[in-house]
């Protein structure tokens, strides 16, 4: 019974402990990844200093989907149209980073985009329906120069972004 499995405070399962062997035989389902260590649905944030390559990993996950080809060794569990959202780069930079990853269509780029803007993004998922959605950069989309990732405003917009997503199936 679920109730038994479940911490007596609250709806949260109580810890448990798996062996090597008694883990790997619990039973799987079909994946649930886009790519590898890439939910199919929900928020993947990349994160790094500067100029690290979450970008261009981001770009190559897009290219993958678009053409159904391999992405770190994996062709995706899912292909179809991207929605770049491009938050404070000049369109130029998204041209060459389409340009340099062989995307040749089947996306859409909403520009200078920020969370004041909510129904705007929502409007154009439902209009597009993407199978993917990359937000460059997540700093970017707040209107707050001091913004702290770590703040419960940046919580707020994940699940915000999560709830689009999930109604979405993005």
């Amino acid at each position: 019974m679920i109730a038994d499995c479940l911490d007596e405070n609250s709806a949260k399962p109580k810890s448990q402990t798996y062996s090597a062997e008694k883990f790997m035989i619990l039973p799987t389902g079909t994946s649930r990844t886009l790519a590898p260590g890439i939910p199919n649905m929900g928020v993947t944030l990349f994160a790094g200093d500067p100029g690290a390559g979450k970008t261009t990993l981001a770009y190559d996950l897009a290219g993958s989907v678009i053409n159904g080809e391999e992405f770190l060794g994996e062709v995706p569990s899912r292909t179809g149209p991207v929605l770049f959202v491009n938050c404070d780069e000049p369109h130029i930079f998204g041209q060459e980073k389409i340009i340099n990853r062989g995307i040749p269509g089947n996306f859409t780029v909403l520009m200078d985009w920020d969370v004041s803007q909510w129904i705007d993004l929502e409007t154009l998922v439902e209009d597009m329906r993407p199978a993917l959605i990359v937000v460059d950069s997540f700093n970017a989309i707040h209107l707050d120069p001091s913004f702290d990732e770590n703040s419960a405003i940046a919580s707020q917009t994940i699940k915000k972004l999560e709830r689009l997503s999930a109604k979405y199936c993005a």
